[in-house]
């Protein structure tokens, strides 16, 4: 009935603004870390990327620095 539909709503938009409320708390942590340098690296993997070619790259990277 509609209460079941109501309460799926709301039990949806809970779980949206944790998620958003976790999101926050991370980039906060992230935004007071400091490096010299290259250091520190920030690094982004697309859903359908390859991981072991990243890792590859990462190695390279590691390599020259």
């Amino acid at each position: 009935g509609i209460t079941f539909k109501l309460n799926v709503w709301q039990s949806t938009r809970h779980d949206e603004e944790l998620a958003m409320l976790k999101f926050r708390r991370m980039l906060k942590q992230l935004r007071s870390f400091h490096g010299q340098g290259t250091s520190m690296i920030s690094l982004l993997i697309p859903g359908k990327g390859c991981l072991s070619r990243t890792l590859k790259m990462l190695g390279e990277e590691f390599g020259t620095a």
